[in-house]
């Protein structure tokens, strides 16, 4: 009697598994945890056909693998989110990169370069939190240094066109003093 009592608080715990399982696919989890999740539902149906069947054991054993399988797909989607924001930054990255002004931002540009690099290997050490810190903080400085750089373009073209016309204006000048000449 002592051990059936132990199944109204297996049913809720198998139904906290189900919401949480149904919440991480919800979630975009599925994509990168699809064998921990599929696992842990297996497990959870398994712990609800036991429990009609008043098998405590099987249920319980049942609900610490659902338990498991759910934590491992937690950590698969948090890698998952995190490397996304990495690629993001990286991608950020490369753009600015690719500005004709990026030369004159040399020592910015390295230093995202490394915060993305540390992104990385926090992110492969599995610490989510740090390496999505790391990668909102390239993400920033990539945006900072954007304005920055489109700023300079702009600048530069502007500086280009008043060379371009002051050269026009002495060319014109050159030619009149030579007409004159004549």
């Amino acid at each position: 009697a002592e051990v059936l009592a132990n199944i109204p608080v297996l049913k809720a715990r198998l139904s906290q598994l189900h919401d949480t399982s149904v919440e991480r696919r919800a979630n975009g989890g599925y994509a990168s945890a699809k064998e921990e999740l599929d696992a842990a539902d297996a497990k959870i149906t398994e712990g609800e056909t036991a429990l009609a069947a008043n098998k405590v054991k099987p249920a319980t054993e049942a609900v610490v693998a659902a338990a498991d399988y759910l934590a491992g797909a937690r950590e698969k989607v948090r890698k998952s989110s995190t490397d996304a924001k990495i690629a993001s930054a990286e991608s950020a990255h490369a753009k600015l990169q690719g500005s004709p002004v990026a030369a004159s931002f040399a020592d910015r540009l390295a230093g995202i370069g490394a915060v993305i690099s540390d992104a990385k290997v926090l992110s492969d050490a599995g610490t989510f939190d740090d390496a999505d810190a790391k990668a909102a903080e390239a993400l920033s400085a990539c945006d900072m240094l954007a304005i920055e750089m489109q700023k300079k373009e702009e600048e530069d073209k502007a500086a280009a066109a008043l060379a371009a016309a002051s050269t026009k204006k002495d060319d014109a000048a050159k030619a009149e003093g030579k007409a004159a000449t004549k």
